[in-house]
This record gives structure tokens, C-alpha cells and sequence, in this order.
């Protein structure tokens, strides 16, 4: 079949976790018969080795006339047998996309590539009191009764024109019937890809390979909470082990600094970015995470693929479907991190057992695992008329 990619930004398999994503589903879907243009509206830097088959809509703003005209124009040329939109929650480019998308009759799935409350995480006043527990559930309700605020305005315009709505998780089904669309039944759970060449052996095989070293793979980013990171491992390291931080962003700046304030330098290396961090994975013993929100992150699934070990917050709704506590991981809350992470380097034997476990788990995420979901979907779609 003939397939529509849109995405806001240019897509390469080292850019962010939705460029990855795609990246990887043009791999398979091409591989699996399919013909796929992208379209996309900005640039970025330092892009590396793009996917092929990528058109550049002429305004950078996503909701522009020029950009319908030539989405429209460039649909009724290519005679497309489905349209994939991967920006969903991201602004006015994707309302724009499915706009021209009805224009021309053709069919959509949208994917919804975030939290769904990540406009309230986003607000810099509003993040403060989403910190407190307490006050989560009645800012959500808050979110659900605004109806004009433009970001789910347009998520609601897009799903209600969609065939069907992909999340990445169940985990995020009643979210999106609250904050997004209360009626909808086109509702998808499928899971990001594994994006790395992940071992398909043992736990065994990887052992022998295995240093004590704790892991942060990600953007340096106040989302990412990496001064808690920094104080966690104060408190919980250990003779012999070292923490290190893969990833470069606007944080570096104020948590190296930290680093040395706490006094913890001579145990934590800041590796910078790294388009391949697959050997981090494969030398590390534990993955650490302290965000303050998430989608589903591709890191937790990668680091489980190799046998390391994730303790992380739980401070967003996919954390316990990746991390069943205590069997393929540790699931913490914020207060308690440093805690759980200091009681698992202390139990050599609890980390190998729960490093077996992690790469058995992890092999739902493997890519013949989710192609066969998204090619089944694609025929679903694409072979009955009426499927709302």
C-alpha cells in the first residue's frame, strides 16, 4: 500500500524519540511492501542520514494555507491509500495535516506520542503544582472542561477525523477519554519499537560483559529531573560503582556543577550525546530515571533489552506497564528513589534475577512483534469501509 507519513519535524533515526520511532517503522513497513512519502514542516540540526522519501511543506508554521495546498495537491498526485499522522499532540500542523487529509478522502490514524496532560508538565507555572500529588487529579479535571485551549482543541479535531486513535499504552485509554475525546471507540494500544540492535540471547551471554555502572540515557532536559538524579546517587552509591549521564541539552550547565557541589564527582561521567549509546547498555548493570513526566520512553525499553535494570519514579502512567515492581525492575516514588536504588546495588543476586527477567519482558517491544500490529491495523483500515 501506498502510505502518508506526517510528521512536524524532518525524521532521522538519531533524533528524538518520535523521529526514532518512525524511523524504524519506515524500516519495516518498507520491508514489508509499503510505499511511504513524509511530509514535515521544520528542520532541525545536525541531522544524520534522514529516511528517504521526505517533502518539506513550504511554510514553518504548521497551520498555514500554503502548507494545506500543497498537503492537498500532493495527495491527489500520489494517490495515497492511508495517511499515518505521528503529530497528534504537537500544535496546529497536525490539524492541518488531517484537514487536508478529509479534503481529499483520505483515511488517517493518528498517534498520540506523549502523555496526554503533557500541556499541564509543559506549562513553566502550572508544573510546580503538578509536582504535589495531590493536586493532579483536580488539575486534570480542570484540563478536561477547557475546550477551547488549542492543543487539545486540535487533539480533539484530530481524533474525531481519524479512523483510528493509536496510543502508546492502554495505560493511557481512560486519559484520552477524559481529557480528549469521551466517545471514542477507535481507541489502539501499540507500543513503541526497540530501535537497537538488542541481543536476542540470555541474560548469560550478557554477564560476563557487565560493569557496575548506573545509566542515564536522554535529553539533559528539566523534565528529565536530573538534579534528583544527582542526589539520589549522593546518598546511594557505592564503593566500586559510578553513574553515567549519556546525553547533552540546555541542563548540562547547571547539573555538572552540582555534581561537584555534592561532591560526587569522582563517581559520575558526563558522556555527552551519543547517536548509538547500545555499548552503555551493554556494560551497565542499572538504568536510573527521575523525570517528572514521560510518554513511554524508548530508553526503559532499551536498557530492559540488554539487562539493565531500571529504577525509576513513578510519576506518569507508563512507568507500571514497563516496570512490574520487583520482577523486571523497581518502581519508586520520588521520596524514596535514593533508597531503592541503594538497596539494589547492595543485592547482587535480586539485580541479576531482575536482569533475566527485564530482557524477557522486553521481547513484547521487538519489531516483528509491533510490525505485525501496525501492518494488521493498516489492513483493518484500509479494508473496511465503515469501521467507526
Amino acid at each position: 500500500m501506498k502510505l502518508l507519513f506526517f510528521n512536524p519535524y524532518i525524521t532521522y533515526p538519531t533524533g528524538g524519540g518520535v523521529e526514532r520511532v518512525i524511523s524504524e517503522m519506515y524500516r519495516f513497513l518498507t520491508a514489508s511492501g509499503h510505499g511511504i512519502v513524509t511530509a514535515y514542516y521544520r528542520d532541525t540540526d545536525n541531522v544524520c542520514d534522514p529516511i528517504p522519501g521526505q517533502i518539506r511543506l513550504p511554510e514553518e508554521s504548521g497551520d498555514s494555507d500554503a502548507n494545506r495546498r500543497e498537503l492537498m495537491e500532493l495527495i491527489e498526485k500520489e494517490k495515497f491509500d492511508l495517511a499515518i499522522n505521528f503529530g497528534a499532540m504537537y500544535g496546529t500542523g497536525s490539524r492541518a495535516f488531517v484537514e487536508a487529509a478529509a479534503e481529499t478522502g483520505l483515511k488517517v490514524i493518528s498517534v498520540y506520542h506523549n502523555t496526554l496532560d503533557w500541556v499541564l508538565w509543559d506549562h513553566p507555572k502550572i508544573r510546580p503544582l503538578m509536582m504535589r500529588r495531590y493536586l493532579r487529579a483536580p488539575l486534570r479535571m480542570l484540563l478536561g472542561m477547557v475546550q477551547k485551549l488549542p492543543g487539545l482543541h486540535n487533539a480533539r479535531f484530530t481524533s474525531r477525523h481519524s479512523e483510528a486513535c493509536v496510543l502508546l499504552g492502554e495505560c493511557y485509554f481512560s486519559q484520552f477519554r477524559h481529557l480528549i475525546d469521551s466517545n471514542t471507540k477507535r481507541l489502539r494500544a501499540i507500543h513503541n519499537p526497540l530501535s537497537l540492535n538488542a541481543g536476542t540471547g540470555s541474560f548469560e551471554q550478557l554477564r560476563p560483559g557487565k560493569e557496575n555502572v548506573v545509566l542515564f540515557v536522554g535529553r539533559l532536559a528539566a523534565q528529565k529531573n536530573l538534579p534528583d538524579l544527582l542526589r539520589a546517587w549522593k546518598e546511594a552509591r557505592k564503593d566500586g560503582w559510578r553513574l553515567e549521564i549519556v546525553g547533552d541539552g540546555s541542563e548540562k550547565k547547571s547539573i555538572v556543577p552540582l555534581a561537584e557541589e555534592l561532591g560526587i564527582s569522582d563517581s559520575v561521567s558526563f558522556e555527552g550525546h551519543r547517536n548509538n549509546p547500545e555499548d552503555y547498555y551493554r556494560r551497565a548493570r542499572v538504568f536510573a530515571m527521575t523525570s517528572i513526566f514521560e510518554g513511554y520512553p524508548m530508553t526503559l525499553i532499551e536498557c530492559q533489552a540488554f539487562g539493565c535494570v531500571p529504577v525509576i519514579t513513578d510519576s506518569y502512567p507508563a512507568a507500571s506497564e514497563i516496570v512490574d515492581n520487583g520482577r523486571n525492575g523497581l518502581l519508586s516514588k520520588p521520596e524514596n528513589f535514593a533508597t531503592a536504588l541503594k538497596d539494589l546495588l547492595t543485592d547482587d543476586e535480586r539485580l541479576d534475577r531482575m536482569a533475566h527477567e527485564a530482557m524477557r519482558e522486553a521481547r513484547k517491544y521487538s519489531v516483528p512483534e509491533i510490525a505485525a500490529r501496525w501492518n494488521g491495523l493498516i489492513e483493518e483500515i484500509c479494508g473496511v469501509s465503515e469501521n467507526r
